[in-house]
């Protein structure tokens, strides 16, 4: 509380003498004391940093606004000014021509982002065992094959999760973009206290967990033994942890928790 103390009165005291300054050069050049650096709420680039126009007014009688610095882009970005936005982080200080009216395209296996007109991030889809689609008007992204997947055809464009037969899958576009086999059941689930959260998980079994009952939400708060493996909640259902057996082992509950005790022990 001390340390963030005194660096709350360094800054209002750095503030208080910068603005004197301001103060004087404005009475010495005939401006008076409606010398401001900048208008309030306004944003600006300076060499690599996103700067905030702050208001003054919190400093009594040197009330100037002043530049302050909110971002400071990584050391491979630039900071970018558009017309059309506030200052951004981009890979290039120039805009990229296949950037004109579209959020990403495709350079070979490489999904690049863009933001009115500028890149701002590059993902190589090789790295994910994917390649880089592009679905004509709709978009690009990194697919797991360059055809549509008849599991994803149910019209939806943005990225969702669901679930079909054992498998859960992301799909976007018509497209799969992640693909994981279940050994025992797919589930879809959706928060009961936040509507838009939803999702999948691979679940030891399809009914509901008694257990589970007061862990709608966190995974890992409850752990339990479940056909010789450890076990967690999400969503009122039983998610396998970790496997007993396969470390030659036997699931055992201590104390409201459980853990896999060797068979040779």
């Amino acid at each position: 509380m001390k340390v963030k103390l005194e660096e709350s009165a360094r800054r209002f005291w750095i503030q208080v003498q910068g603005n004197v300054i301001i103060v004087i050069v404005c009475l010495f050049s005939g401006q008076g004391c409606s010398c401001d650096e900048c208008k309030p709420g306004s944003e600006r680039c300076s060499g690599n940093a996103i700067m905030y126009c702050q208001s003054g007014g919190q400093v009594p009688f040197f009330g100037a606004s002043y530049w302050e610095r909110t971002e400071s882009c990584p050391s491979e970005n630039f900071c970018v000014d558009p017309y059309t936005a506030p200052p951004f982080c981009a890979l290039s200080e120039y805009p990229d021509p296949r950037c004109e009216l579209k959020r990403e395209y495709c350079n070979r296996d490489v999904l690049t982002l863009c933001s009115h007109g500028f890149v701002i991030e590059r993902r190589d889809c090789a790295e994910a065992q994917s390649t880089c689609v592009t679905v004509g008007d709709a978009g690009s992204l990194c697919a797991l094959s360059e055809s549509p997947d008849t599991r994803c055809q149910d019209g939806i464009m943005e990225i969702h999760k669901k679930c079909e037969d054992k498998t859960r899958l992301e799909c976007a576009m018509g497209y799969a973009i992640s693909a994981e086999e279940c050994k025992n059941a797919c589930l879809f689930f959706r928060s009961e206290f936040e509507s838009d959260v939803s999702g999948t998980l691979c679940a030891i079994s399809s009914e509901s967990d008694e257990r589970c009952t007061d862990d709608l939400l966190e995974t890992g708060s409850v752990i339990f033994c479940k056909d010789n493996a450890l076990a967690v909640c999400k969503s009122g259902y039983a998610q396998t942890f970790r496997s007993c057996e396969a470390q030659n082992a036997t699931c055992y509950e201590v104390d409201g928790s459980a853990q896999c005790v060797s068979k040779t022990k």
